[in-house]
């Protein structure tokens, strides 16, 4: 089957529900499934409940033989602006830029953090966004086990923009 007409799981993670849904992708794309959980005594700083409750959901076969897609929740994220910097040449400098910007403002959290920078036009502001390395790391290595291919994992600000 063509990647472009695979079945997508979409997921949104957070601290007091996971939710998941699945698209039938073809001419006429259509929801197949739909499963949500609240998660009971939620802990605002911690995701393993978040996880497990996918985990255990993504084991039934309705779920299986997809490309998925994450959404995490603001929660667990962190955003900031950074400013135009003609001076930066390459993709590696400004991630370093928005790196010390995001240290300016969460201190040294920034080291625990995996970020990601948006596209604009240059002599535009970028917004960076970051997600806790852990939580992502942990998420990866349960994915395969489902049969899934995990094509994007973005913070639910920036999900919800580019849906928009």
């Amino acid at each position: 089957m063509s990647p472009l007409w695979r079945d997508e799981v979409g997921a949104f993670i957070g601290p007091r529900q996971v939710v998941l849904t699945r698209m039938r992708r073809g001419l006429r794309p259509q929801c197949v499934a739909e499963w949500g959980t609240t998660i009971e005594q939620p802990n605002l700083t911690d995701w393993s409940a978040a996880l497990a409750a996918l985990d255990t959901e993504l084991a039934k076969g309705q779920w299986q033989d997809a490309s998925l897609r994450v959404a995490i929740a603001d929660r667990w994220a962190r955003y900031r602006i950074v400013p135009w910097t003609a001076e930066l040449r390459s993709e590696t400098e400004r991630l370093d830029h928005a790196r010390f910007i995001m240290a300016n403002t969460y201190g040294t959290l920034v080291e625990q953090w995996t970020l990601g920078v948006s596209e604009d036009f240059p002599g535009s502001a970028r917004i960076v966004s970051a997600l806790p390395t852990q939580l992502l790391e942990e998420l990866r290595a349960r994915v395969p086990a489902h049969n899934l291919r995990l094509i994007s994992v973005q913070p639910q600000l920036i999900a919800a923009y580019n849906a928009w």
